[in-house]
C-alpha cells in the first residue's frame, strides 16, 4: 500500500500542488555572439540579483557593453555592481563566462551549454557544479554532479563557479 509520492500528488491539479509558472522573470540563456566577440572579451556588469519563485537559486541580471541584457544563475560570490567578462580571452573569475576550451582543468563552473549557443542547460539548480577535468580531442571532459563524465565541444559556454543558494535542503 503506502502513500502516494509528491510526483503523483502534483497531478491532483490544486493550487497547493501546482507551479506557480505566471511569476517567472525570466528564461536563463547566454545571448548570441558572433564569432569575433567570443575570441576577444566583452565587459558588462551585473545590474540585480533576483529572486524567481519556484527556483532554488537566484538570478543575475547582467548588462553588456554591447546594449544586451540577460538573466544566469546566480553563482556564490557574485554581487551588484560586479564587472563581469565574456569570451575566450576572459580572466578565469567567479561570474565570468569562458568557452570550456579555454577554462583550465580543476576549475568548478555552472551553467554549462551542451552544444554551442544553445543558452545553458546542465548545473543550474542550486549549489550544484560540474569540474573541468581534462581537456582532450573528442573535446573537454567534464564531471557532472551525478558523478558521470561527459566530453562537451570547446567553444561550448559555461559561467566559472558553483551556483549559490546550496543550503536550500539543509532545513529540517
Amino acid at each position: 500500500m503506502g502513500k502516494k509520492i509528491r510526483v503523483q500528488r502534483r497531478g491532483r491539479g490544486t493550487p497547493a500542488f501546482r507551479a506557480s509558472t505566471h511569476k517567472r522573470i525570466a528564461p536563463v540563456r547566454y545571448p548570441s555572439f558572433s564569432k569575433k566577440e567570443q575570441e576577444g572579451v566583452i565587459q558588462g556588469q551585473i545590474m540585480k540579483i533576483l529572486h524567481e519563485p519556484g527556483r532554488g537559486s537566484p538570478l543575475a541580471s547582467v548588462k553588456l557593453d554591447t546594449g544586451k541584457t540577460y538573466y544566469t544563475v546566480a553563482p556564490e560570490g557574485v554581487y551588484e555592481g560586479q564587472p563581469v567578462q565574456i569570451g575566450s580571452r576572459a580572466s578565469v573569475d567567479i561570474g565570468n563566462v569562458l568557452p570550456l576550451g579555454s577554462i583550465p582543468a580543476g576549475t568548478m563552473i555552472c551553467n554549462i551549454e551542451l552544444s554551442p549557443s544553445d543558452g545553458g542547460k546542465m548545473s543550474r539548480s542550486s549549489g550544484s557544479y560540474a569540474t573541468v577535468v581534462a581537456h582532450t580531442p573528442e573535446g573537454t571532459m567534464i564531471k557532472l554532479p551525478s558523478g558521470k563524465t561527459r566530453y562537451v565541444n570547446d567553444l561550448c559556454l559555461a559561467t566559472v563557479g558553483v551556483v549559490s543558494g546550496a543550503g536550500r535542503l539543509e532545513k529540517p
